[in-house]
């Protein structure tokens, strides 16, 4: 195949990924309640993702949750060096 399939690819579920980390942080800031089916569905998706931040960054007592932003850019930079490697 070729390989701009596979970019394109790899580019979609990572922009899938930000979008609902997105989307959950929105989710904070307005209260919407997680006991809706599509509350449950984003939070299971993305807690693995941001579970191993948020306890990295507690450890240095951080009152604010950045790990969103963390993690967002995380997953942009594995995207990017995992694009690189098929260019």
């Amino acid at each position: 195949m070729n390989n701009y399939f596979f970019i394109g690819i790899i580019d979609n579920v990572f922009s899938f990924l930000n979008l609902l980390i997105m989307i959950r942080v929105f989710m904070a800031w307005f209260q919407i309640s997680h006991r809706s089916p599509f509350a449950n569905i984003i939070i299971n998706i993305t807690e693995p993702l941001l579970r191993p931040v948020r306890e990295l960054i507690f450890q240095f007592n951080s009152s604010i949750d950045i790990s969103p932003i963390i993690t967002i850019f995380i997953l942009n930079s594995l995207k990017s060096l995992l694009i690189s490697s098929i260019i």
